[in-house]
């Protein structure tokens, strides 16, 4: 029993040290996961990601004034490099498993900050609902902005949620 005890306090010990290396808290406690821990998270965020697709209904989708959404909102709203801005929620899973192949690659992500749904809240109104994963790519990474029906813009920037599809209405909130 006590060996059992010092073997689970050691490894929670050696967590905790390992996490803070690629863990920080820069600014109010907002973790930014980086090094060795990005591709751990990275794995579990494709996992929970795809696994949120089953949810998806097309009867749930709305037009509004702010865009495209989801009545029962259920993801992130993802901001890749500061200009992309993505929600899965809204979107087919084919399209979701094209955004996590070609975004939430470790060999493409620098690092991924997450602000909980408080604080994005107060900055992206209703669209972060759920959270914002800030996703900073690697300089040299090449990857393709236009996944999951991102519409660009002339700026370089985009989302995949402000553009009305042919047919669909404007709902008033």
């Amino acid at each position: 029993m006590r060996i059992t005890l010092i073997v689970f306090l050691f490894f929670a010990f050696c967590t905790k040290v390992a996490g803070q290396a690629s863990t920080d808290t820069a600014s109010g406690d907002v973790p930014i996961i980086y090094g060795d821990r990005l591709k751990v998270f990275l794995d579990s965020l494709k996992t929970k990601v795809l696994a949120d697709t089953a949810k998806f209904s097309v009867a749930d989708l709305i037009f509004t004034a702010n865009g495209r959404r989801n009545t029962k909102a259920y993801s992130q709203l993802f901001i890749v490099n500061g200009s992309y801005i993505y929600k899965l929620d809204i979107i087919k899973g084919l399209e979701v498993a094209e955004f996590v192949n070609e975004i939430l690659d470790d060999k493409k992500v620098k690092s991924i900050t997450y602000i909980d749904s408080s604080k994005a809240s107060e900055h992206f109104g209703e669209n972060a609902w759920q959270g914002i994963m800030l996703i900073t790519m690697f300089d040299k990474a090449r990857f393709k902005p236009t996944v999951a029906g991102l519409v660009l813009r002339k700026n370089k920037s985009g989302d995949n949620f402000t553009a009305r599809k042919k047919g669909e209405l404007l709902i008033h909130d």
